[in-house]
């Protein structure tokens, strides 16, 4: 009998410690906005639209308050490519293994999460690269990596891969802005803010603009227009000279560089923001907008 009350207690120790471990370190808590919003895109008429619900089974903003979070914001991307469907028509392996629904997969799979186990994403010092899919050097297509992949580790003859960017944005209508007042979107709000306080609804949409120099993608939202550079701050080329000069130093360039058509395909997710919560929350990416470059 005495083993047994021994027993009990030691029973009840770990119970309480138990319990005091997890309040004190924390369940994870997953915050999922996926039946809270509704998220269609256009991409023929370049524009898209995300929607809050607030019904009594699903309500965004009760689902903001809930968990503490700020609000959620839109994250923009791009890719460059030679061709509508795939990186390029005149590469093999561009032709065959990197489709531009490629992107939106291996979005989905790595950024987002296929348990909303979403990866954190922030611009470095001077350019925003969103993640790269390349050839590794053992010649496996669509490698992810969210930073550059080194010499070495990715296959050279002939070197097969896409840069999946992100835009420097700066909200004015001057086309003629120096880069400088360009600035990257980063954690908790990314590049424009959704304030379902505000207004349920919010649409963007995007044109092709020009000056001296090259192209500039304009976006139009709630009244307000947002011009959008490269992930370097560059000008997207408007000619076949000009993209040769601008951003081919980056290897994932060079093999698109003497094709005769350049065209950027733009995709958008929405980021969940920060919270009382231990995910990183990502939409599905969609694809919203796309334009000839030349």
């Amino acid at each position: 009998m005495k083993r047994c009350h021994y027993t009990h207690h030691i029973f009840v120790v770990l119970f309480v410690a138990l319990f005091f471990f997890l309040t004190s370190c924390g369940i994870p808590t997953f915050y999922n906005l996926d039946n809270e919003i509704m998220f269609s895109a256009n991409p023929r008429a370049n524009s898209f639209t995300i929607e809050g619900l607030d019904d009594d089974r699903y309500s965004i903003k009760s689902k903001i308050v809930e968990y503490g979070a700020t609000n959620p914001s839109v994250k923009l991307f791009y890719v460059l490519s030679s061709a509508e469907n795939t990186l390029s028509d005149y590469h093999e392996t561009l032709a065959t293994q990197y489709r531009l629904s490629e992107v939106i997969t291996a979005f989905n799979k790595y950024i987002r999460g296929e348990r909303l186990n979403g990866r954190f994403w922030s611009p470095k010092k001077e350019s925003a690269p969103g993640f790269y899919l390349y050839t590794n050097s053992s010649n496996t297509h669509r490698q992810f990596s969210d930073q550059a992949p080194l010499e070495g580790q990715y296959a050279t003859d002939p070197i097969a891969g896409m840069l999946v960017g992100t835009f420097a944005s700066f909200k004015g209508n001057d086309v003629d802005q120096e880069s400088s007042s360009f600035t990257f979107g980063s954690f908790p709000q990314m590049d424009v803010e959704l304030n379902f306080f505000n207004s349920l609804t919010h649409t963007m949409s995007f044109s092709l603009e020009e000056n001296d120099e090259g192209h500039i993608i304009q976006m139009e939202y709630e009244g307000d227009t947002y011009l959008l550079r490269s992930y370097t701050k560059n000008l997207f080329p408007a000619n076949k000279e000009g993209f040769v000069t601008s951003d081919t130093k980056q290897d994932f360039y060079q093999i698109l560089k003497e094709d005769d058509n350049l065209y950027i395909t733009i995709y958008a997710a929405i980021f969940g923001g920060k919270g009382s919560f231990t995910n990183m929350y990502w939409s599905p990416l969609k694809e919203v907008g796309r334009f000839t470059l030349y």
